[in-house]
């Protein structure tokens, strides 16, 4: 049995591919005043004991948004070191 630690990175495929889409969605969601929360999880680096996470919050007029951005956020905590300083709080 083979006890490596799998990594993967999908940063590419969400440069390219998801934040073309992404940008698109938070400016209907600003002129509409729709709240977000989107969170993608784009490269593990288990044998580091790292990843990288994009996250969205636009959580104006929205409280339950808000404590579920804090939530993750708080999540943040139990993953691996560098996670938490991808998160980005648009109001």
């Amino acid at each position: 049995m083979n006890d490596k630690k799998k990594t993967w990175d999908k940063e590419k495929v969400y440069d390219e591919e998801i934040y073309p889409l992404m940008e698109k969605i938070i400016t209907i969601c600003i002129d509409n005043d729709i709240p977000l929360l989107a969170t993608f999880h784009v490269i593990e680096r288990q044998e580091k004991d790292d990843g990288l996470f994009c996250t969205t919050s636009l959580n104006k007029n929205s409280p339950l948004l808000t404590k579920l951005t804090r939530q993750l956020v708080s999540g943040y905590d139990q993953l691996p070191d560098k996670a938490g300083k991808y998160f980005e709080d648009k109001d």
